[in-house]
């Protein structure tokens, strides 16, 4: 019986393990397929990457495509424009230095305020559901209660991502009258809508199968993620909107679509 035990320890262990990445003061890195040796890849990365940096001076979201590379870079739809040129410029500085010799890498900044990925393919617009990372915070005191809360904000906040331009969704809803839970769902905006639901689909179901009876959880694919907690984590609590059918909604297909989106 304990030597089951020990077993089941280490594969939820490896579960919130990111696979083949390396992370350093909250930051998470990707680095992959290495090459030596090749001036043009390496100008053409540099080139891509500059754009994208440029690029998010303006606007939340930049593709570029230059050579053989192809890259996208965003920021969160709640950071400033002013926090999300600075998030990224410190993220293509650092994903050049610690990735300098992989033609296909990403970055998440630490609480993912801004995103990066570049590499020799071109995948926009492909929901890419590769598993990253993912995190829960300590359980609640009505469990089963507090999970129908949780999951019933996350109906909510998906659909908002899915029906927005900026593919960007945040709400929170009151549980037990005193307290609230923040929702947070996020896709690549190059994703269209049913390509933006299929990634969210994918880590509601981790979340569904991995988090219950956690007050936090959060978890990071390639091109989405989900996140809800009783904590603020979010950098537009003034303007937060509440769930205003989280209540009576028990599945998605009771939770109408955003309006105006």
């Amino acid at each position: 019986m304990a030597f089951s035990h020990h077993l089941l320890f280490l594969a939820l262990l490896l579960l919130f393990l990111p696979l083949s990445l390396s992370s350093s003061a909250g930051t998470i890195y990707s680095c992959k397929s290495n090459f030596t040796n090749n001036d043009a890849l390496q100008a053409d990365i540099d080139r891509v990457v500059s754009d994208l940096v440029a690029g998010t001076q303006q606007n939340l979201y930049a593709k570029s495509a230059f050579g053989a590379v192809y890259g996208h870079a965003m920021c969160r739809g709640d950071v400033s424009q002013e926090n999300c040129s600075t998030c990224m410029a410190e993220a293509a500085h650092m994903v050049r230095q610690d990735c300098h010799d992989s033609a296909d890498s990403s970055i998440w900044s630490e609480n993912v305020y801004c995103f990066l990925h570049y590499g020799t393919s071109n995948f926009s617009g492909t929901a890419n559901t590769t598993y990253v990372t993912g995190f829960r915070t300590s359980g609640t005191g009505n469990p089963a209660a507090f999970d129908v809360a949780a999951r019933q904000l996350m109906i909510w906040v998906n659909a908002m991502a899915v029906f927005s331009s900026n593919k960007f969704g945040t709400s929170f809803t009151m549980f037990e009258s005193d307290q609230k839970i923040y929702g947070m769902a996020l896709c690549t905006p190059d994703l269209s809508g049913s390509a933006c639901e299929e990634c969210l689909g994918v880590a509601m179901r981790t979340v569904v199968s991995m988090c219950a009876g956690f007050k936090g959880c959060a978890y990071i694919f390639q091109s989405c993620m989900v996140r809800y907690d009783t904590y603020v984590f979010t950098s537009n609590v003034a303007t937060l909107p509440q769930c205003p059918f989280c209540e009576a909604a028990t599945t998605a297909a009771s939770v109408p679509a955003p309006s105006g989106q």
